[in-house]
């Protein structure tokens, strides 16, 4: 399984992508990084996501995401 981590999940191309990881059947999102939505779910920023089970924006956190 690849654990992946999208920083900046509040852009277009994040969008795109978590739909992308989403569908992929070896794949799972773990993280999603956005300083300017941080504590939100990422469903609250993109309805269209409602009912995949976002994750919680957190926080740039270099140490938190290499492990």
């Amino acid at each position: 399984m690849i654990r992946a981590a999208i920083v900046g999940a509040t852009g277009y191309v994040a969008e795109e992508l978590y739909r992308l990881l989403l569908s992929h059947p070896g794949a799972r999102v773990v993280e999603a990084v956005s300083a300017g939505s941080s504590g939100k779910k990422l469903e609250d920023v993109y309805p269209s996501l409602r009912g995949f089970g976002t994750p919680v924006l957190a926080d740039y956190d270099e140490n938190r995401l290499i492990s």
